[in-house]
Parts: structure tokens; sequence; C-alpha cells
């Protein structure tokens, strides 16, 4: 429901920015049918249109319906709540005197509302109170600033299988006709399924986006950053007690575009880089307790043209079955994978680490796809692949972390075979410690780990068909068929 009042709200803010002074009021209302009319083709889980309009010369009035697929959005068979539609009340004020927010000057002023029908055999609100709330306005230079809130909720009574409580969000953001900002919040966050429980402390998300709102609305690859961090994370089951916990968690994200030019034809294309960074200050998964987590990824050169039809794609298919979308991605690759596998596309772990009690570890790595200039006879050609995938990763573990890891695989490998039942408790830690040992000498001795006093280190590349493992090489054909 959130993330739908923000985006619907963002059809009326799309609407409204391009108004000029002398016909804020006829050209706000053609904008709002095309907004309205955009997110609707676009968005494949909401329906979307303008139920009425009525505008005056101060003022305009209007009532956009909104419908969301329950089952699409959620993924699952929600039977009699397969759609949900709701109506969402947008009053304006022409400038450019206005006053409904209080005095000032500017092209224009709105309030977008929803009551909630539509909405009360799924969520519980305080019923003095809106359900959603955006309110905004227009300087005279055609900037905007906006703020939002959605009220306290829960689910109804007559949801049995999911209860959830969500505490009151607020946002507010701003828009110079080039850049879009937004910020929010939410103090907690409570989700309880079957036996699992699931609780989320201090939410705020905040982010830039440098593109139009017809591109935000579309879902369209743009260049932009933002942060989504939250103080507390705790999932817990009823049967087996706390199964993770997070504490100052943060994903950050950054989104760009560059040129680049063809040296054959000089010809330009655009080229796309993601980032995502996840960390967390604390992260216990099953009792074993790491700090100053940290996970870095990257994945850059990627075909702008490309990914543009992988999101069409995904959009047509939404709601389609497993085995079309995945022969729809397949027609996709196979029609335009040439110009996606020329880019040189890459994915990279550039950081990946964090201390145990037991020590410390880093590793990183990266895989691309280099020199390709025509697509092979068939996907699952292993010669054209080995030819031109490159990979490389290194890390480096403190020797009591490796050991630890070990001795923990040896346990649960002899647990699950079977074989725990010959021995004591005593017995079997033993025993996994000398076994854990033994393995470790035999990958230091065979060179797939190298001792560096305090850690071991690891270090694998491949490139030009070639294996190389902590600086010895080997035929990478030869080196598959050992292995």
């Amino acid at each position: 429901m959130s993330k739908k009042g923000i985006v619907i709200g963002a059809v009326v803010i799309a609407g409204v920015l391009t108004a000029t002074p002398y016909i804020v009021g006829s050209q706000t209302e053609g904008n709002i049918y095309k907004q309205v009319a955009h997110f609707d083709q676009s968005q494949p889980v909401y329906q979307a249109k303008v139920l009425s309009y009525e505008r005056n010369w101060l003022s305009s009035n209007a009532v956009i319906e909104v419908g969301v697929d329950m089952q699409a959005l959620a993924g699952v068979d929600t039977s009699e709540l397969q759609w949900l539609t709701t109506e969402l009340d947008l009053s304006l004020q022409h400038g450019p005197v206005l006053t409904d927010q209080g005095l000032s000057l500017g092209l224009l002023s709105w309030q977008l509302s929803n009551d909630g029908a539509g909405f009360a055999d799924v969520l519980d609100w305080n019923k003095d109170q809106l359900l959603y709330l955006q309110q905004g306005s227009v300087n005279l230079l055609g900037n905007a600033n906006y703020q939002d809130v959605l009220a306290a909720l829960r689910n109804a009574a007559g949801l049995k299988d999911l209860q959830f409580e969500l505490a009151e969000y607020r946002g507010h953001g701003t828009y110079d006709g080039e850049t879009l900002t937004y910020q929010g919040g939410v103090a907690d966050f409570r989700l309880q399924a079957d036996s699992m429980q699931v609780a989320v402390d201090n939410v705020q998300v905040e982010g830039a986006a440098e593109a139009s709102f017809a591109a935000v609305l579309a879902g369209d690859f743009y260049a932009g950053e933002g942060r989504v961090a939250a103080e507390s994370l705790a999932v817990t089951d009823a049967r087996v007690g706390e199964v993770l916990v997070a504490e100052a968690m943060t994903m950050d994200y950054l989104t760009a575009l560059e040129q680049k030019a063809e040296a054959t034809d000089g010809s330009v294309s655009e080229l796309a880089r993601m980032v995502i960074n996840f960390g967390a200050d604390t992260l216990r998964v099953n009792a074993i307790e790491a700090k100053d987590i940290t996970l870095h990824t990257m994945m850059s050169h990627l075909d702008k043209a490309f990914i543009d039809r992988y999101l069409d794609t995904l959009r047509d298919t939404a709601n389609a079955e497993p085995e079309q979308i995945g022969e729809a991605l397949a027609t996709l690759f196979e029609q335009h994978g040439l110009a996606f596998l020329k880019a040189n596309p890459e994915f990279a772990i550039t950081e990946f680490s964090g201390s145990l009690p037991q020590g410390a570890f880093n590793a990183n790595a990266a895989v691309s796809v280099n020199g390709v200039t025509a697509m092979p006879t068939s996907m699952e050609d292993d010669a054209f692949w080995r030819e031109h995938i490159r990979m490389h990763s290194d890390a480096t573990v403190a020797k009591p972390l490796m050991q630890w890891a070990m001795q923990s695989y040896v346990h649960t490998s002899l647990m699950s075979s079977g074989q725990a039942q010959n021995y004591t408790q005593e017995q079997l830690t033993q025993l996994a410690a000398q076994q854990a040992a033994l393995m470790t000498q035999t990958f230091v001795q065979q060179g797939l780990l190298e001792d560096a006093g305090d850690s071991y280190k690891f270090n694998f590349s491949v490139a030009d068909d070639t294996l190389t493992l902590n600086g010895q090489e080997s035929p990478l054909g030869q080196a598959l068929g050992a292995m």
C-alpha cells in the first residue's frame, strides 16, 4: 500500500509540474490524463484511470481510480482478493496566488488523498484519519516540493493467516525539472505468517533520480542513487527460535549511464552501471555472530538498449507462466544478445568482508565477457565461453577462522551421514578438528591455499582458456577435467 500510494502520487506530480502560469488549469488537466494513462499502460499489476475531472478558473477536482492485482503482486493465489480497487481524490489550486496550504505565490498546489475505501477487508487503521495524504506545490520557477503520510495500519480482523502492523509513514521530496529527490521513514514494522515473525525498526529511505517522471513511472533504467537503512531486523521462528538478527543494516545503490564510441564505425552506444552495497554492524544467523559485514557488488558495461528490451520483456510477461517467461527471455537473448556481449559486461563482488570471534575475512570476485564479435552457434558451446570468459577472485581468511569453518563443515557432514551416532560429542568434536586440520594441510600442499603466516590466501583467475591458481597456470579444459 505504501509503494502504491507513493507511486500513484508520482503520477499526480508528473501531471502538475509542466504547467505554465497562463494555462495552469487546462495544461494540468491534460497532463493528469496523460500520466495516469501512462502509468496504467506501463505497470502490469496496476490499473488506473481518471473517473472524473472538474476544472474551474481557480481550482480543479478529480477522482482517480486505482486497482492492484494482489495475486500478481504477491505471487500467490489470493482467491477473492485478486483485485483491490480504490479511489484517490485530487484537488488543485491554480496560481499565481495560493492559499489552501498557507499564503504563497506559485503555479499550483495540490492535495491527493485516499480514505481507504476498498481496503477495509485487508487493512485496519484509525478511520478518523485519511489512509493516505499527499500535499505539494509548484513555485513560480517550476520547482516542486511535497509531503506524504500513510496512516499507521494493521491487518484487518478477517486476515487470519497473515498479521502485520506498520507505524505511520512520513516522507517528503522535491523536483526541479531534472532531479527528483525523496526521503521517508517509518518507526517500526511487524509481520507474522504461520510460525515466522519479522520485526524491523526505524526504517529510513532516501533517493535521487536524474530522470523524467515518465521514466520513473514506467520503471525504466535511469541514473540515480539512494539508501535504505534499518536500525534492526529480527526474524524468529516459533519452532526453532531466533533465525536472523541484523543491526545497523544498510543498502546503498547507484545507477549510472555513460556514452561509449564504437571504434569501428564511430557510432555511440549507451552503457549502464549498477552498484548495490549491503552492510551491517552486526549479523547473527543461527547463533553465529559476525561484525562489520560488508558486501559491495557492481554490474558494469551493460548495453542500455538491451536493458531496455529486457525490462519491456518483463513487463509484457508479468502475468505469464514461468515457462513462457523463460522462452521470452531466451528469444530476447537470441535476437539482441550480441550487443549485450560485445559491450564486455562484468559482474563483480568488489568487497565481501567481516569478522567473527575466530578472525576476519576479506574477499572479492569478478566475472566478465570479453572480445565477443559473433554469437555462438549454441549457447551451450563450452569452447566459446572458455575463450571469452574472464574470472578473478582472491580471498584472505584468518587461520583460526579457516580452521573453524573446516571443522564446522566436517561436523555437519558427519552428522548428515549418520556416522555421528558412533561417537560421543567430545569424540565427534575431536574427530572433526583432526579431519579439518588434515583437509587444510592437503589444500596447502596441493596449492589450493597459500599459507601467509597468520592467514590463508586464495587467488584464482581464468583468462584466454587458462586457469591460474595461486600463481600456477594450467589449461582450463585440463583443470575442469580434473575436478
